[in-house]
């Protein structure tokens, strides 16, 4: 069962998130995995978390769907326009990684290369509009797509950017924004108590949400 069923049927899943690694070779990061294989229902695969630089996401994803795993590629805003937004998008559908993870991103203050300049171009909530209108057949600027990509997308943690709130839409402690999401994953829940009467004002909504918790 793939992981869009799993969401369409409602099913009880566990995900694990891995970060690229910081260079160009991903073979002991693909020998590690080998040890989620039949754990878990998908793996998350981090796009410059933290603001630390390392390999492509998509990159990472496809490296690990030729091994077998399900993936969900974040996409985060920090780094690029919507150009290439939508570039990274058709490309990843055109390799089948289709379940996507849209944040906003962390400011590139915090990072391992703090004298970045980000982009923030869209936001997160921008960005998942963005993804609706690609999937009925046009960019973001209106001109028609040769081939439509199809996507199972949802909204991640992250801190929030200019004129974004990615860092409340699963925030147990703050307001959540389910604008065009179908499913979120949270920040680490430290606060069960705070959890529990967020998940109460959010079961109304109807959209799955995965709990991240730290081992």
């Amino acid at each position: 069962m793939t992981f869009q069923e799993r969401l369409q049927e409602n099913k009880f899943s566990i995900t694990c998130e891995i970060n690229p690694p910081k260079g160009a070779e991903a073979a002991e990061m693909l020998e590690e995995a080998e040890a989620l294989r039949g754990r878990v229902d998908a793996v998350a695969v981090t796009d410059g978390k933290s603001s630390v630089m390392a390999m492509n996401p998509l990159v990472m994803s496809h490296l690990l769907q030729r091994k077998g795993f399900e993936t969900l590629l974040h996409v985060s805003c920090r780094d690029r326009n919507r150009l290439a937004l939508q570039s990274d998008l058709l490309g990843a559908a055109a390799l089948g990684v289709g379940n996507l993870v849209v944040a906003t991103g962390d400011y590139s203050s915090m990072g391992d290369q703090p004298q970045t300049k980000p982009v923030f171009d869209l936001d997160s909530v921008q960005l998942l509009k963005g993804i609706q209108k690609m999937e009925s057949g046009q960019d973001l600027g209106g001109n028609p797509l040769n081939g439509r990509p199809s996507f199972s997308w949802g909204h991640g943690e992250s801190q929030p950017g200019p004129g974004g709130s990615a860092g409340t839409a699963a925030d147990p402690h703050g307001e959540e924004d389910c604008r065009g999401a179908k499913f979120f994953l949270t920040q680490p829940v430290y606060d069960v108590p705070a959890f529990s009467r967020f998940m109460k004002r959010a079961a109304s909504f109807g959209i799955p949400f995965w709990p991240a918790c730290c081992p």
